[in-house]
């Protein structure tokens, strides 16, 4: 696989589901499974990785906006695999953290799935920023 193809693949994964995520919150909230400060404090969560990731692919998009040369730069099947899996997993996780808060399945409190999002901001963020920023900083 190309590194453009990875970037046309990663790219759009990553807008497409912080933008669902953040969706599936407000959902939860005209549904009455969030309150109002849930909500707001769920969003704060949220938001800021999200921010980065979703900031750093639409910067090189812009960059980038002119049809030009392809690049055929291959990169390695377990880089691949990782830049895909990674954010896929991340999303994965968060939205079902989501789900569950939202039908009230796992969570005693809201304190506890708060815990829960913060953890996987924390696990995933670094790695997941690893990717995005090795696939759309720079050329």
């Amino acid at each position: 696989m190309t590194q453009d193809r990875l970037r046309r693949v990663v790219g759009p994964v990553i807008m497409v589901s912080h933008f669902f995520a953040i969706g599936l919150i407000f959902l939860y909230r005209v549904d009455g499974k969030f309150l109002p400060d849930e909500t707001s404090s769920t969003v704060a969560i949220t938001l800021p990785m999200f921010a980065v990731h979703t900031t750093t692919v639409i910067k090189y998009l812009i960059a980038h906006r002119l049809d030009g040369p392809r690049r055929h730069a291959r990169v390695t099947m377990q880089y691949a695999a990782v830049s895909v899996l990674l954010p896929l997993l991340f999303v994965f996780s968060f939205t079902t953290a989501i789900v569950f808060k939202g039908r009230g399945i796992v969570f005693s409190d809201f304190n506890e799935f708060a815990t829960v999002l913060g953890t996987l901001q924390t696990l995933f963020g670094v790695y997941v920023g690893m990717v995005v920023t090795s696939l759309f900083k720079g050329n």
